[in-house]
């Protein structure tokens, strides 16, 4: 239990500073209140956790279609969700930097348009970083909206360049923790510079884009798309107690993708809680081989071999 608490609330051990003064007895007395305290804490943290994935309801994701995505035509809409993470248009910046994003109608004509419609205006006076990013609300403007582009492999915009040289970036925002109450989306940079002048067309690969580190406690699992959402509610579920859901969904997940980790990790510890042992030995071998290092898959995969020779013995 403490290996778990340790590694689902690691900040709560880093913050209470577990390490001995001296050697004496009066200090390691004081480790040990500490420790407990952080133990204590960290297992609050994880009650309220599962409190919240138990009532927890999180939408599915939107297909989204061919054509235009998203447009300027009914205003920048600006919220919050019920825990205070922002929705639609944000802007961010350093200190020393400056950003306002507005609609307008007042601009050279895009080359594919006859008529006007509004676009995006950005005033920015950049001395660090800054920029904007819209999060797609669900219609109750209560929660996000995920979205489904599993159909396609590029997306574009056209840009207005001013032939600066500047190096801009954009970023997708993929999947977040189970049940979360806070912005841990993972994120997908891609690069371009400001180099021309007028209207032109950006095309990206979804497979040019590369993770992106902000230290938000984010999934690092790889853009999923959709295969990712599957395995995210598998886990869910299997939170709450309905192993039945959990494995209909991570068998969902592994369809889409037969190498998602999270998927294989899930249908593992199902397999393992049903005596299915060398199943779940396989299935968490494959879930090591398929996806970043993880100090939690490793433990598990190892209380699994145990468990194995125990059944041999």
């Amino acid at each position: 239990m403490f290996s778990f608490l340790l590694n689902s609330h690691h900040q709560i051990f880093v913050d209470a500073q577990l390490f001995a003064e001296n050697s004496s007895e009066a200090a390691r007395e004081r480790l040990m209140q500490r420790a407990t305290q952080a133990g204590i804490a960290a297992l609050q943290a994880q009650l309220e956790q599962v409190k919240l994935c138990a009532t927890h309801q999180e939408i599915g994701p939107i297909k989204a279609h061919p054509g235009l995505f998203d447009e300027f035509e009914t205003g920048l809409i600006s919220d919050t969700d019920i825990h205070g993470v922002p929705l639609g248009y944000v802007t961010f910046s350093d200190d020393s930097s400056t950003v306002n994003i507005a609609t307008t109608e007042q601009y050279p004509s895009l080359p594919p348009k006859t008529g006007k419609n509004a676009v995006l205006q950005l005033d920015m006076n950049v001395k660090g970083w800054a920029g904007f990013t819209h999060v797609f609300p669900f219609y109750t403007l209560d929660q996000w909206a995920p979205y489904d582009w599993s159909d396609f492999q590029t997306m574009s915009f056209w840009l207005y360049g001013n032939n600066s040289g500047t190096t801009l970036f954009i970023d997708v925002l993929d999947n977040r923790n189970p049940c979360s109450t806070v912005d841990d989306a993972e994120r997908f940079v891609y690069q371009f510079k400001d180099d021309f002048s007028g209207w032109e067309r950006v095309k990206i690969r979804f497979a040019d884009m590369v993770r992106k580190e902000i230290g938000n406690g984010a999934p690092n699992d790889g853009l999923g798309l959709t295969a990712e959402y599957f395995a995210r509610t598998g886990w869910n579920s299997f939170y709450k107690g309905d192993q039945t859901t959990a494995i209909k969904r991570f068998n969902q997940a592994w369809l889409l993708d037969p190498n998602n980790q999270h998927a294989l990790w899930g249908s593992a510890v199902i397999a393992g809680g049903r005596d299915q042992i060398e199943e779940a030995v396989r299935l968490f071998r494959m879930a090591i081989e398929n996806g970043p290092e993880s100090s939690s898959l490793q433990r598990d995969y190892k209380f699994a071999l145990k468990e194995l020779e125990k059944s041999k013995s």
